[in-house]
């Protein structure tokens, strides 16, 4: 392995060298914290060498090369000299701001006009919005652009802003004869501070030993996530095919934008959480630290293995995207008792089991698994992990870890329906093994509380209330999940110490709770809930039912009795 290290100023290599931004390499992603403290530690510096570390790269072809560490920081430099031009032609400096863009775009051998940096994945954005000297505007909706698209836009108009707020700092005198010289003399001030920043450049011969290099930058401790190191793997066995389209670039670009349909502002975790549920569930079992290494010791150096990885990973991700938000799943009277089971296990915030459920869900989406194997299966994990999570508050361990995954294995590798029976029948026997008894159950669900002050066992109240109410067949008014509210029967205003207890809790409709049953004592309520054909008795109520701390206590049990027998796995 040949490795040259220098030190150089950035603007010795913005003048001769061409940088290509491989595709296997992460998107633009900077936060506005990030640009900020970069900005601060270069501009408000009274050093004027200030270091910003190393930058590793490869030569693809002289004078082009490659960068394998260094992209984030150089993309900013890029857009913090893009803002300088914009301000000195603002300024009317054309010449100036010529100058500034001979280190955004420079002439190749032919004498062509080439862009210093030129990285893949944001082309044409990047290009045309930002590098070029007369930008071009695309006219994208916020809807219509990529992550990384979004990432550098809003890097531009930060870096601008922080530059009219550091000029805006000297209170220069606009009426002064020499405001505008002095002006100009600020940014060529700014100019200077990033063109003398230094570095240290390590150049490599070949793409081969960059890769090596990018794996133990991320082994050093260096912030690079598991899904760039996958994304690094399988770009690099799957070249390029076509002039146009990259078509393993945009698989894996489908991938990241539709789990960023998530969140606000891409989160990595998100997709390296997918590859870890996704591995255990189709491919073997392994922890998160060695994740990685199991991928490439699988896939290796195998185009078609990591093929047909990438093809598989992007299809399931609608099965995984279907988990984390079940709002996603069509909404039909099929799948609502898929919605609503899911809905509880996020509630529940248990992860261990999303390995198996991803496998249920891809064995559902290939027409292996029936519907009603479907719901089965996940209606007894949410009742599982409801009693031994959500009332008696037990901590999920390896013995459960181990079981989901070998079952989300089993599942994958099944290949017709009486199979999969008999996986969920070995299922649910090494459940009831490691299920609360009944007695740890009623003893800790006679201790759920829920009022304004303490809302730690809403959702744990909500469903339980539910769960009996739903029961009741030929019910006479809604009992949609989402229409419900929980009602205290004795006021919270009584602020009585038995109050809160789920003994003196129903669930009703919001409507009725808020514009009826609110401001009412407990004996009209009680009336009202007649009068509106609610289920007293089921809910072990009646009209004589006073409230007293030791009804409570002994509708507490009997709520406690039904909820379990209706939640127990047989």
């Amino acid at each position: 392995m040949k490795i040259e290290a220098q030190d150089k100023e950035i603007q010795e290599l913005l003048r001769g060298t061409f940088f290509k931004i491989p595709r296997f390499q992460r998107a633009y992603s900077w936060e506005s914290e990030e640009i900020e403290d970069f900005w601060n530690d270069i501009v408000e510096n009274q050093d004027a060498n200030y270091f910003i570390g190393s930058v590793v790269a490869y030569i693809v072809e002289k004078p082009m090369v490659g960068l394998v560490d260094g992209q984030q920081r150089f993309t900013t430099v890029t857009i913090i000299l893009s803002a300088i031009r914009e301000k000195f032609k603002e300024l009317g400096e054309e010449e100036l701001a010529k100058g500034v863009q001979n280190y955004i775009e420079g002439n190749d051998a032919d004498n062509k006009k080439q862009f210093i940096l030129a990285p893949e994945t944001s082309y044409p954005y990047f290009q045309r919005e930002i590098q070029k000297y007369e930008t071009v505007h695309l006219n994208q909706t916020s809807q219509s652009m990529s992550f990384e698209e979004t990432k550098l836009k809003d890097a531009f108009n930060l870096i601008k802003q922080l530059l009219d707020d550091y000029l805006e700092k000297f209170k220069l005198n606009k009426e002064s004869s020499t405001y505008r010289e002095t002006l100009i003399q600020k940014v060529k001030d700014v100019r200077s501070k990033i063109l003398k920043l230094k570095l240290v450049y390590i150049l490599l011969d070949n793409e081969v030993d960059a890769y090596l290099i990018f794996e133990t930058l991320n082994a050093r401790g260096r912030e690079l996530n598991v899904s760039d190191l996958v994304k690094n793997l399988l770009l690099k066995n799957l070249p390029n095919s076509h002039v146009d389209y990259d078509e393993s670039e945009g698989l894996w670009l489908s991938l990241i934008e539709k789990l960023d349909t998530l969140k606000d502002k891409q989160d990595k975790t998100i997709v390296d959480q997918y590859l870890y549920h996704y591995w255990n569930a189709t491919e073997s079992i392994t922890t998160v630290k060695k994740l990685f290494p199991t991928i490439k010791e699988k896939l290796g150096d195998k185009p078609i293995d990591c093929q047909v990885f990438l093809k598989n990973l992007v299809e399931s991700s609608d099965c995984y995207l279907n988990i984390l938000d079940p709002d996603t799943i069509q909404k039909d009277t099929k799948n609502k008792p898929l919605i609503f089971s899911l809905k509880t296990i996020q509630d529940l915030k248990i992860k261990i089991v999303y390995p198996l459920l991803l496998s249920i869900l891809i064995s559902s989406k290939k027409e292996i698994m029936t519907t009603r194997l479907l719901r089965n299966f996940i209606s007894t994990i949410e009742k599982f992990h409801f009693q031994f999570n959500g009332v008696c508050r037990r901590k999920t361990g390896g013995t459960l870890t181990t079981l989901y995954n070998e079952t989300a294995q089993s599942v994958h590798k099944a290949q017709n329906v009486a199979d999969l029976n008999s996986i969920f029948t070995e299922f649910k026997k090494a459940l009831k093994k490691i299920a609360v008894s009944k007695d740890e159950f009623i003893l800790n669900f006679e201790k759920l509380t829920y009022d304004n002050k303490n809302t730690k066992h809403k959702n744990v109240i909500k469903y339980s209330l539910f769960t009996v109410l739903d029961n009741i067949p030929n019910k006479p008014y809604s009992s949609e999940f989402s229409d419900l509210t929980i009602e205290h029967l004795i006021s919270q205003s009584t602020k009585l110490p038995y109050m809160a207890n789920i003994g003196n809790l129903l669930l009703v409709g919001s409507k009725l709770n808020n514009e009826k049953l609110k401001d009412l004592d407990l004996k009209d309520k009680v009336k009202l809930l007649q009068e509106h054909n609610y289920h007293l008795t089921e809910n072990f109520l009646d009209q004589n039912w006073s409230g007293s701390e030791e009804e409570i206590q002994i509708r507490s049990k009997s709520l406690a009795n039904k909820v379990y027998q209706l939640t127990e796995i047989n």
